[in-house]
């Protein structure tokens, strides 16, 4: 085995650090941007990218207030979460008809949900998106 030449008393390091290098490559068969396209059309197919997600409070105020939303709410909501990140709105109230949501863009979650917009104060919301 080989000694470090800066610290004799490493010995192998080289050839240790060598051979996991080999073992990397030996393995890794694929390119990152192949890897990187599979994520994309698997998020793709999955429809991560249009989906919003209800947090734990927005989905218990939906059933406090005994909120229905249908699917074509939800597709609006997600095209106001869109329209959001256009503008680069980190946190947006989005106004839908006499309800208000409060959505954190870029997780694409609905933090919460409000049935009656009357005298209520928003805070922390950069941006609005009315629907």
């Amino acid at each position: 085995m080989e000694t470090n030449r800066l610290n004799p008393n490493i010995v192998g390091v080289q050839k240790n650090r060598k051979a996991s290098l080999n073992t990397f490559k030996k393995t890794s068969n694929s390119s990152f941007n192949d890897i990187l396209e599979k994520k994309v059309a698997n998020n793709k197919i999955l429809g991560k990218k249009d989906n919003v997600v209800f947090s734990k409070h927005a989905n218990l105020r939906l059933e406090q207030r005994n909120i229905k939303l249908t699917d074509e709410d939800i597709k609006n909501i997600s095209n106001a979460v869109d329209k959001a990140s256009e503008k680069n709105i980190k946190n947006s109230l989005i106004m839908m008809d006499d309800m208000a949501l409060i959505a954190n863009v870029k997780s694409r979650t609905i933090v919460t949900i409000v049935d009656s917009i009357k005298d209520k104060v928003f805070t922390n919301v950069d941006g609005v998106v009315s629907i």
